[in-house]
């Protein structure tokens, strides 16, 4: 009788056991994921899409099972913020991306048209400045045309605001 009673508690505590250990991994969160940016981007996690976030946006993936997943923002499929996450309870993540100025200095006798990757950006008269303000983070091309043609050109790493002067030589 007592090895029955002892069995029977045994039985019982493991199935307690099991019962707690599959609630966990069963336990289902949010993520609530707030646009801090200037711009639009898609959502994914674990590289599947969820939605897109106008900026200033917020919206939540629901139902997410507690454990390890990949969350990413992305524009035209280039990640701009990514994050790993051991989901144990509702979170929020925000995203945000820090954004530089690229000064443009115009040390030529030539009106230029400034280009950041084929996209016109302004007109920048004969010793003139200006700015393209809130870039975000990554490599790019900039050139300056007058007439069609190409001035000058180069790739830059925007990391930090930068300066570039176009020199009458270029």
């Amino acid at each position: 009788m007592r090895r029955s009673i002892c069995s029977f508690i045994f039985s019982v505590l493991v199935l307690v056991l099991c019962v707690q250990a599959c609630d966990f991994f069963l336990r289902e969160y949010d993520i609530k994921v707030i646009n801090d940016t200037d711009f639009e981007f898609e959502v994914y996690i674990d590289d599947i899409y969820q939605f897109s976030l106008d900026p200033g946006s917020t919206a939540t993936i629901g139902r997410v099972k507690s454990g390890s997943h990949a969350l990413e923002a992305r524009v035209r499929d280039r990640i701009v913020a990514d994050r790993i996450v051991d989901l144990d309870s509702n979170m929020k993540w925000t995203v945000y991306v820090d954004t530089y100025d690229i000064k443009v200095i115009n040390d030529t006798d030539y009106e230029l048209s400034i280009y950041l990757d084929n996209v016109f950006q302004f007109e920048l008269g004969v010793w003139d400045t200006a700015t393209i303000a809130g870039v975000s983070g990554g490599v790019y091309a900039i050139d300056a045309r007058s007439d069609g043609r190409i001035i000058a050109d180069r790739v830059l790493t925007v990391d930090k605001d930068i300066n570039w002067t176009i020199y009458q030589g270029d």
